[in-house]
């Protein structure tokens, strides 16, 4: 072997969103999840190279499952400190119950907390623990770990941030020089919550980053991609995948030889932790009774297919009209599926685990278009539009300018033209995160109605039996040209990667 020729591992996992128990029924590839198997997967490839491996974590790390919320993310902390972390970066979702419950729950983790590109405002300082990198020493390499995360991990109105966050680029690029310049670092790995895409562009923006290790956008990357000279990896989500990059590094030169990165499914193949299966199980028998309570019952399965207006999804938006004339909402906030069968609390809550208020709001219906107008900017012939309202539908146009493609609105079984609908004075319900958008920030609050999940909770309750839920996406593509000056010029398609 030569000497200068070193074997590095790198152990990676994110998005985790708290969801420590299983599946309660296998997904794709027989994946069952859970911390207990996550542990066990990550125990073993550390033993396979305990000289060579580093652990990383993308953040986003414990809002979202059940029992994480029962602990207010205690279960997490134990879990995590227990496998045992290098440095887990900072993820958008991570501060859902404040700067002071994320600090809380991350210092108890064990391990370093990274986000070299952002910047906390707030009094009290409660983020001051991030470091913007972490330089680890394995098998004579010493490895540079920069943190950068996402713009909306920003906290705070745009024009008063409590916590802001800088440019990834300028950020790596400042921290490159220094960790390379001055720390003599021999490789730099990047631990990233910005997104594959986001990822790609860094690659290809900033020279010098061996590694991305990515998060976000919960990408099952089967194997590495390579852009330039860097290599960018991420493991999906909730725990479905632990991620492996092996490299051959050759300290001479400070580069990559060669390397071989998987997704390892977590399957029941993979025993459970004892040591973690122990730490969880006085709050799994503590909360399971309330975990455990079945809400309904629904003689269909409601699954969640990103992106698409869904069974589930038409259900969702529709029990928060109330007595509103419409209510409106994110595909993006519901994050699981419901089985056939028995609803429990914890069905729930995994599939919506937010804290949201619903309200009441007037607004114009300029607002409503504007809304649905931003859900649509991205159009794609398989794809819906992620921003919902329910008690109308819609007619557009996917070929005018963005902005202008809807061309008729109809509402309790009238039709109204783009202009005409605009004008209306409309009571809309929806969420306070909704409410702080753009698209309804002049609007009137008029009430609240207390807790989403509780709304959505009794929705559920109420309906006997749930069967036969329509799943249209409530609009139509027309081919109307209210403005020839709205014909847009763009094509709309895919591109293809081998042109």
């Amino acid at each position: 072997r030569q000497t200068g020729l070193v074997n590095l591992k790198f152990i990676h996992i994110n998005d985790f969103h708290g969801y420590v128990d299983e599946y309660r029924i296998p997904q794709e590839d027989g994946i069952v999840g859970g911390i207990t198997r996550v542990g066990t997967e990550i125990k073993k490839l550390k033993e396979e190279n305990p000289e060579g491996a580093i652990t990383l974590n993308g953040g986003d790390i414990f809002e979202g499952g059940s029992y994480t919320k029962y602990t207010q993310g205690e279960i997490i902390s134990k879990t995590f400190q227990n496998i045992g972390f290098d440095a887990t970066v900072i993820g958008n979702h991570d501060m859902s119950w404040g700067l002071e419950a994320y600090a809380d729950i991350a210092k108890a983790c064990g391990g370093d907390f990274l986000g070299a590109n952002v910047v906390d405002y707030s009094p009290e300082k409660h983020l001051n623990f991030l470091k913007p990198y972490k330089i680890i020493e394995k098998q004579g390499v010493k490895v540079g770990i920069i943190g950068l995360t996402t713009h909306m991990t920003s906290v705070g109105p745009y024009e008063k941030k409590i916590v802001d966050i800088e440019s990834p680029e300028i950020t790596a690029e400042k921290y490159i020089k220094q960790l390379k310049n001055e720390d003599n670092v021999d490789m730099v790995v990047v631990l990233s919550h910005l997104g594959l895409e986001k990822d790609k562009e860094l690659a290809e923006k900033v020279k010098g980053i061996d590694v991305i290790v990515g998060a976000h956008c919960h990408t099952a990357l089967k194997e590495p991609e390579k852009v330039g000279n860097t290599l960018i990896v991420q493991a999906g989500t909730d725990g479905k995948y632990v991620g492996n990059l092996d490299i051959v590094f050759d300290r001479e030169k400070k580069n990559v030889v060669s390397y071989d990165g998987k997704l390892i499914p977590v399957t029941t193949e993979i025993k459970q932790d004892p040591e973690v299966k122990s730490i969880i199980a006085p709050y799994i028998e503590k909360y399971k009774a309330i975990n455990n309570e079945v809400i309904n019952k629904s003689e269909q399965d409601l699954p969640l297919v990103r992106d698409k207006r869904t069974a589930l999804v038409n259900l969702f938006i529709d029990s928060q009209k109330l007595d509103s004339d419409l209510s409106a909402g994110s595909l993006f906030c519901i994050r699981k599926g419901l089985n056939k069968g028995d609803i429990t609390q914890g069905d729930l809550f995994n599939m919506y685990p937010f804290e949201s208020e619903l309200l009441q709001v007037k607004t114009e219906g300029k607002s409503i278009l504007r809304f649905l107008e931003g859900g649509l900017t991205f159009f794609h012939p398989e794809k819906d539009n992620y921003a919902l309202v329910s008690g109308l539908t819609y007619e557009y146009n996917p070929y005018l300018v963005q902005g202008n493609r809807i061309t008729s609105i109809t509402m309790k079984g009238k039709r109204y033209t783009r202009d005409e609908f605009a004008s209306k004075i409309l009571t809309v319900s929806m969420d306070d995160y909704t409410y702080g958008k753009s698209y309804f920030r002049k609007g009137e609050l008029v009430k609240k109605y207390g807790s989403v999940f509780d709304i959505f909770k009794d929705y559920i309750k109420k309906n006997s039996l749930l069967k036969n839920i329509p799943d249209d996406p409530r609009c139509s593509i027309v081919s109307d040209v209210p403005d020839k000056n709205l014909v847009s010029d763009l094509i709309i398609g895919k591109i293809d990667k081998e042109l």
